[in-house]
């Protein structure tokens, strides 16, 4: 998949660094304000990359569902700031980054801006976004980024079990079928670090023992805030022991039949 010339000048001219200076400036530097916000300390390299790959994200999003929001500004906090509040807990852990159900490219993009010398693994069961991913990593020269096309059960039974370091997750299903679809693709030692929004706490209870079914050490939410979209929380559950070989279950069973 490429992008369209049209959706292309659309993005390049209001979001791009050789577009229109003002705006980009103005996102720019709202982007390293919000950053910081969230103990990110950005470069001026990443920071035009993560504004090159919002510019991507919304013109994409023109022709595919990847995101509700459309508003520049908005995206700034609620997809770019958003995402590098976990940078810090994915920098933590060591190894390869699997993003499970990445979607527009989030959280898994903007991490991996950031951590131009770690490998990551995008994971998407959807074609067209597929398509997008692949087209968004290879405009933004991101050669430590992969996509892979596959439903993340069959990758946890197949090449990507126990392979990973780090799992990210964000705004995908309930707590306790992201831990199944999560846990057995961390070797152990790895760390899963879910995002999740004002709920996490009732989430992490309604999802209790479920985890440790899987491998996992205890939950633990590590709170923080986004300006203008109050409290939320990263859920990160430390894989202690393997995976029992009977999870995940079959393409679909995780979410018709949760563990909690």
């Amino acid at each position: 998949m490429g992008f369209p010339q049209p959706i292309s000048r659309f993005c390049w001219s209001i979001y791009s660094r050789s577009g229109c200076g003002a705006v980009d400036e103005e996102l720019g530097e709202r982007l390293q304000e919000l950053s910081l916000a969230v103990g990110v300390d950005l470069g001026a390299d990443a920071g035009a990359a993560l504004l090159r790959f919002l510019a991507l994200l919304l013109a994409a999003n023109l022709k595919l569902s990847l995101t509700a929001i459309r508003d520049p500004q908005e995206a700034l906090v609620k997809h770019l700031a958003d995402s590098l509040a976990g940078l810090d807990l994915v920098r933590g852990g060591g190894g390869a980054v699997v993003d499970v159900g990445s979607g527009g490219g989030l959280p898994g993009i903007p991490l991996a801006v950031c951590s131009p010398g770690r490998e990551f693994v995008l994971v998407e069961a959807s074609r067209k976004k597929v398509a997008y991913l692949q087209a968004t990593v290879r405009e933004l020269g991101l050669d430590n980024v992969r996509v892979w096309w596959r439903r993340v059960e069959a990758v946890g039974q197949g090449e990507g079990r126990e392979r990973f370091g780090v799992a990210v997750v964000r705004a995908v299903t309930s707590l306790a079928v992201v831990y199944e679809y999560c846990l057995p693709l961390l070797a152990v030692g790895g760390r899963l670090v879910a995002w999740r929004g004002r709920q996490a706490e009732v989430e992490m209870e309604a999802a209790r023992g479920v985890a440790e079914k899987l491998g996992g050490g205890p939950a633990r939410l590590h709170p923080y805030s986004l300006a203008g979209a109050g409290e939320r929380g990263l859920v990160v559950v430390e894989k202690v022991g393997p995976t029992p070989a009977r999870f995940p279950r079959r393409v679909g069973v995780p979410e018709r039949r949760p563990l909690a």
